[in-house]
């Protein structure tokens, strides 16, 4: 009997049409592009009534961007906004998502002209103790926006407090931290990743760059430290 030619399968339909010879080939190819996935952060600037705050908070922002991309190549940073734009907070959690974050951060900039230079944190949770019960979802669960910071509410809190550790303990930064909470934080609603906000308080409105230079350090190792988990 003549053997037909088999007709010019794509390269992944030959792999499907002859599975033992190519199934390595095929899960080395899928591993190398799991692996392969760039770590996404995604800064938000806040958007504030005074102009001049908007505007410093999102160049705050693309500055933070600048220099950990200067440190670390291998990131992916998004910035959600300009500081032109005023966009909804589920526009904000739904651009964050499409890109399927690693991790959300939350900028503000707060000025009192007699304030010590200081930070405070904020993660989301409805219950700052039943929140943290909660277990991962099956994949394939419908999770309402409002409860879709239960899967991530244990990992954004550690990387909050990783961060607040790291500058606590930095010899560098004299910045004072206020407070680091949990709490139904709007800025962070509906984001389907590990997020957290950070609320600066400077007493000049263009004070976050020297708090900057201090907080980078711990900046550049709370996302090596975080790269370090994804691999």
């Amino acid at each position: 009997m003549i053997k037909k030619p088999l007709p010019r399968f794509s390269f992944f339909m030959r792999i499907f049409h002859r599975p033992k010879k190519h199934l390595l080939v095929l899960a080395l190819l899928l591993s190398n592009f799991v692996s392969a996935r760039e770590f996404t952060l995604v800064l938000d600037p806040c958007v504030s009534t005074d102009a001049k705050i908007s505007e410093e908070t999102s160049a705050f922002a693309a500055e933070l961007k600048h220099q950990l991309l200067i440190h670390i190549p291998s990131l992916r940073v998004a910035l959600s906004r300009s500081h032109e734009e005023r966009l909804q907070q589920q526009d904000i959690a739904s651009f964050a998502n499409r890109l399927q974050a690693d991790l959300f951060i939350h900028l503000n900039i707060s000025l009192e002209k007699d304030a010590a230079r200081s930070v405070d944190f904020y993660s989301f949770a409805y219950d700052p103790v039943t929140d943290f019960w909660a277990t991962k979802t099956p994949t394939l669960a419908f999770l309402p926006t409002h409860l879709i910071h239960l899967d991530h509410a244990k990992q954004s809190r550690k990387s909050m407090n990783n961060l607040a550790s790291l500058i606590k303990a930095s010899s560098t930064c004299s910045l004072n931290i206020n407070s680091i909470l949990s709490l139904p934080y709007k800025p962070l609603k509906g984001l389907n990743c590990p997020a957290f906000a950070l609320e600066l308080t400077v007493n000049n409105v263009r004070g976050w760059r020297t708090v900057l230079t201090e907080l980078l350090p711990s900046f550049v190792t709370l996302i090596t430290q975080e790269l370090s988990y994804e691999s």
